[in-house]
């Protein structure tokens, strides 16, 4: 009788520890889901303001100047450069192109506020040009990059530069364009760096940023493409520092452009959804205050949904869907790494976005309307950590 209630004991003990075991085991997935949504809270994008741009043709904003708080936009019709204040207002525009001694004739990739030492910069595949404020011209620049682009609706990047450390050498990207794809076309499979940049102090352009797997970031290419990846990155300018990933990676370098693009560290994140076959990219690299990098990536679609949503809508094109983007804001040190829902609904992912100071973030709002509208309306949103 003893030996059977010392069993049955025995049997007892086994039973409750199993029911604690299950029982906790039932509780972990709660807390994982109670720790993401408190860092989820951590870090909120919101609407904080939005401008009225009255211009009666297709432009798209490329700069903001944040000493005079005044963006430079391009006319894409007329090629005019446009001067809108914080507000909106159209400050005044002005036409450049042509033969005259202060004007251009090439095709230009790039234009930007040279805020360091005032004017404006001029960027094609053939030449940089320095404008001063009144739109007269400083200097000229002439060179031959390997690369040659031709965009007809005009510029379409702020021009990438860089100071060296003695803060007066200024380095110009002549092929690096976030999102562009300056290798296509090119046979040559041997290309073993990333950067072409000018350097007018010497005069001459400078290949840069050996293409070494030890030090950008991993990478897939899509299928059929022999090509290089194509880059998605940030500058900053103050630090001298270069975000870059590529569209089809996980994974972030970041380089002290200050002493020949050496590796400072790495980051590497997590998409929620993210599939080659369905056409998935990076697009956009953010860089926040408090050490946080922002990703906005597209989604895609299987081509049976593709093919479904366009027999209700024939115009309907996935690039062009906000519900297929995401946003990934991730820290340094990854102790915080959220992904939410493309958190601008009503704006247009594949148009403009120009980064402004205070985290915040500017985006051209989608227009629906059946005729051509007499302006642009745009957001603005905010990146606020907790």
């Amino acid at each position: 009788m003893e030996m059977f209630f010392c069993d049955l004991l025995k049997g007892c003990k086994v039973i409750f520890n199993f029911f604690i075991i299950s029982f906790l085991l039932f509780l972990c997935p709660s807390c994982d889901i109670r720790s993401n949504e408190e860092e989820s809270n951590l870090v909120t994008i919101e609407k904080v303001d939005s401008i009225r741009v009255d211009w009666g043709t297709k432009f798209a904003i490329l700069d903001f100047d944040q000493n005079k708080r005044r963006f430079l936009a391009v006319d894409q019709v007329t090629k005019e450069f446009l001067i809108i204040d914080s507000k909106g207002k159209v400050l005044e525009s002005i036409q450049r192109f042509g033969d005259g001694p202060n004007e251009y004739n090439s095709s230009l990739i790039a234009a930007s506020f040279f805020e360091e030492k005032g004017g404006y910069l001029l960027l094609s595949s053939r030449e940089l040009i320095w404008y001063s404020d009144v739109w007269e011209v400083n200097d000229r620049f002439r060179f031959v990059s390997e690369w040659y682009a031709v965009f007809y609706t005009g510029p379409r990047y702020a021009v990438p530069y860089y100071f060296q450390k003695n803060g007066s050498d200024i380095f110009v990207f002549t092929n690096f364009f976030s999102g562009f794809n300056s290798n296509a076309g090119i046979k040559d499979t041997n290309i073993d760096f990333l950067v072409e940049q000018f350097n007018p102090v010497a005069d001459q352009l400078e290949k840069v940023l050996l293409f070494k797997s030890d030090v950008i970031p991993k990478t897939k290419l899509p299928k059929g493409n022999s090509s290089m990846p194509v880059q998605v990155y940030h500058l900053d300018k103050e630090k001298k520092l270069m975000y870059l990933t590529f569209q089809n990676s996980k994974e972030i370098s970041v380089y002290d452009l200050g002493e020949n693009f050496e590796l400072k560290y790495k980051v590497n994140y997590n998409h929620e959804d993210f599939n080659q076959s369905n056409n998935s990219k990076n697009v956009g690299l953010f860089r926040f205050d408090q050490g946080f990098t922002g990703i906005l990536y597209f989604k895609g679609l299987k081509e049976s949904t593709e093919v479904a949503r366009k027999s209700v809508d024939p115009n309907y094109v996935p690039f062009f869907d906000p519900k297929l983007y995401g946003f990934i804001l991730i820290n340094d040190d990854k102790s915080v790494e959220v992904e939410v829902p493309f958190p601008f609904p009503d704006c247009e992912p594949n148009s403009e976005i120009v980064q402004l100071p205070g985290n915040r973030i500017l985006m051209r709002d989608i227009y629906n309307g059946d005729v051509e509208p007499e302006f642009s309306s745009y957001s603005i949103f905010e990146v606020k950590v907790q």
